[in-house]
């Protein structure tokens, strides 16, 4: 749902709760150019509607502070408060977006309540005052809404900010517009330092790594996992009642995690076969020393170098920087042998490569027969 639907909601609601008055100041005017019309001419005519526009603005502008001052009961939630969220404290609002799945569903729906009741008083106070309209561009209501306008604002972005951080940067798949189906098509999410997929296999859902293979989430990883499953949840709670899309969205998101994770059974690891060596594997004993020394793999059996050549890299003028190969670092995990992808390098001082170290990690993962 675009800003200009979201406000436009919420001044469906307000206007069916508000009739509308004429101000004084507009009634006098009435009187004044019906008179004007009788005895002056389109000259006069067309000055009378300018002062009557300019008498409008003022009634609206008074009318906007009676209002504000007057019907205001609902509290300010933090999303919606300039004076929490000016442009160099809207890292609150991404901070708590990116944390989501730790904040309990009581407390989200408490602050759902919160938002709807306040941007209710926002909208209703902008609709008597004539700032909102269902023709009202959300930029000029921003503008011309005082306090209200901000807040509105301030709404809209937070909304923005939770459909971009919770939810459009790990799906594929799309809503079928008018109906509550969902064509999916994968979840990629986060998992430490690497990602999974999640897949529709026909007869249900399961875990993949970036390579294509089917997997297993153990119970060092299902944290992760239950994490994502409650930032989904939450988000959907935000969204219901504001973004009809964006909560059935993430509610499939949710739902798909949790479908997967009823699947999630060993029986799901694909063992690959054991890395092979290559011509540069007399390295390898070198390698499982240096590798020994990084706490993520102090627990490695073997180190297999299956590259045949070094890779050079080279400065612009073709002087050597250092030089690369990769291989696969062996460790015994629960489930069996578990090969871990990294490369090594040795830097060139100018007149020789340097001692052999870890020069990248987190590669790629996968059990090994």
């Amino acid at each position: 749902m675009t800003k200009m639907r979201r406000l436009l909601t919420l001044a469906a609601l307000a206007a069916a709760a508000l009739t509308l008055t004429t101000t004084p100041a507009e009634a006098q005017f009435g009187g004044l150019l019906n008179r004007a019309k009788q005895a002056v001419k389109n000259k006069a005519q067309k000055k009378l509607e300018e002062e009557k526009n300019d008498l409008k603005q003022t009634g609206k502008k008074a009318a906007a502070n009676a209002v504000s001052n007057a019907t205001h009961k609902a509290p300010c939630p933090w999303p919606m408060d300039p004076e929490k969220l000016g442009e160099r404290e809207r890292a609150l609002a991404t901070d708590y977006i990116d944390n989501l799945g730790t904040v309990s569903n009581e407390e989200v729906i408490e602050l759902k309540n919160q938002i709807l009741a306040r941007a209710h008083e926002d909208s209703m106070i902008l609709t008597a005052t004539g700032v909102l309209s269902p023709n009202s561009y959300p930029q000029d209501v921003y503008a011309q809404g005082g306090r209200e306008g901000q807040e509105l604002m301030l709404m809209d972005m937070f909304y923005s900010d939770l459909q971009q951080h919770a939810i459009n940067l790990v799906l594929s798949g799309s809503l079928v517009p008018g109906t509550e189906t969902f064509e999916f098509m994968h979840l990629l999410f986060p998992v430490g330092n690497t990602s999974y997929y999640i897949k529709n296999e026909g007869d249900g859902l399961y875990f993949y790594t970036l390579d294509g293979d089917k997997i297993f989430v153990d119970e060092d990883e299902i944290p992760y996992v239950n994490n994502l499953y409650n930032k989904f949840f939450n988000a959907a709670t935000l969204f219901k009642g504001v973004d009809r899309d964006m909560a059935v969205t993430a509610e499939y998101c949710y739902l798909i995690v949790n479908d997967a994770l009823k699947n999630n059974t060993p029986d799901n690891i694909a063992y690959q076969p054991y890395p092979r060596s290559g011509s540069l594997n007399s390295l390898a004993g070198q390698a499982l020393a240096v590798i020994k020394k990084s706490d993520s793999y102090k627990g490695a059996t073997a180190v297999v170098i299956d590259a045949d050549n070094w890779t050079i890299e080279r400065s612009a003028s073709g002087e050597p920087i250092r030089r690369k190969c990769g291989g696969w670092v062996i460790m015994n995990e629960k489930w069996g042998k578990k090969a871990y992808r990294v490369m090594f390098a040795e830097e060139y001082d100018g007149n020789s490569y340097g001692p052999l170290r870890l020069y990248g990690a987190g590669l790629g993962s996968h059990y090994v027969k």
